[in-house]
């Protein structure tokens, strides 16, 4: 458990604030309106994204993408 909350930790200016402040910097034409629904470490390393009928988010991440080699050690 303590290797998973080391990962769940933001490093410094990562995160939901630094998203809430990319947030009041968009511009968006009249009638329309943006909302933050995810942003780390709720969503780490986004590789697609995709809304279904019923309108439900759906996100694929690629969390250790390239991290290991193919015999298990880690890649200096």
């Amino acid at each position: 458990m303590t290797l998973v909350s080391a990962w769940a930790q933001s490093p410094a200016g990562v995160g939901s604030e630094s998203a809430k402040a990319q947030l009041k910097r968009m511009q968006t034409a009249e009638g329309l309106e943006v909302q933050l629904f995810a942003s780390e470490p709720m969503v780490l390393n986004p590789t697609s994204l995709d809304i279904d009928p019923r309108g439900r988010v759906w996100v694929t991440e690629g969390v250790n993408y390239r991290q290991w080699q193919a015999w298990g050690k880690l890649r200096s």
